[in-house]
């Protein structure tokens, strides 16, 4: 605990929060405002699957914002250990590498999760907003929140493997980029390709999709996304922990 609360120390200096808020905002902004009057004109069909429409567009653009905001986070919040040098240092004080490696991930999990959170209340009052009136698919929405988190989770472990591993961010960066850009491309890529990708794996929480003549039409959220999500984030975790001890920083 002791750990966590140094690494949020070093957040407030380096103005992680206010980077994090701006990329949310964007995807928010990017992903409903230019639609709410597409939906707006079907919220009162029943049959129409607004709720899902809504998740579906703000979906797509977390394929391409999030893999860069996980990237930011992480990045920022290792190289300031390459930069002052202070891995020794942080050592010497009895923070094993174990240590290190748990709380900064956690450090980026918990700030990765109330940014989740706060695109999940977005969300809901989106709909709101919008006037949608069925209720909200409790099950979809339940799929689409747990489901985020683990491809965060698994993205975060990807991304501070790289950050630790090497003392030139631009290399992890690079690679949060190309995620981020690879999974907004996935939803136009079969789907056997796009299990290839973690970054494409948002794209698999949609519960709705266009259909061949371009109306929205509701799909199941496939439920072995979100557990080999978690299976490649418990197997990144390990292997990456188990390099961080027998490695050099």
């Amino acid at each position: 605990m002791k750990n966590l609360r140094v690494e949020f120390a070093k957040m407030k200096r380096k103005r992680i929060g206010m980077i994090g808020f701006f990329l949310l905002g964007l995807e928010l902004a990017w992903s409903t405002l230019p639609v709410r009057n597409l939906l707006a004109e079907v919220v009162d069909n029943a049959d129409y699957p607004a709720w899902e429409s809504v998740v579906m567009f703000i979906l797509t653009l977390k394929a391409l914002i999030f893999p860069i905001l996980i990237a930011v986070i992480v990045s920022r919040l290792n190289d300031m250990e390459h930069k002052g040098n202070t891995w020794k240092l942080l050592q010497s004080m009895g923070q094993g590498k174990e240590r290190i490696w748990h709380a900064k991930f956690m450090a980026a999990f918990l700030l990765i999760s109330i940014f989740q959170v706060l695109e999940a209340i977005y969300v809901l009052g989106f709909g709101n907003y919008l006037g949608i009136r069925t209720e909200v698919p409790v099950a979809m929405f339940f799929k689409y929140f747990v489901g985020a988190t683990v491809i965060n989770m698994a993205l975060i472990l990807v991304q501070q493997w790289l950050s630790m591993r090497f003392e030139n961010q631009v290399i992890a960066m690079s690679v949060g980029m190309l995620g981020g850009f690879s999974g907004i491309i996935s939803a136009f890529l079969p789907a056997f390709v796009r299990n290839l990708l973690i970054w494409g794996y948002y794209i698999n929480l949609t519960p709705a999709a266009f259909d061949a003549t371009g109306v929205i039409q509701r799909r199941e959220i496939g439920i072995w996304s979100i557990v080999i999500a978690l299976i490649a984030a418990a197997l990144i975790y390990a292997v990456g922990y188990k390099q961080m001890k027998e490695t050099e920083i």
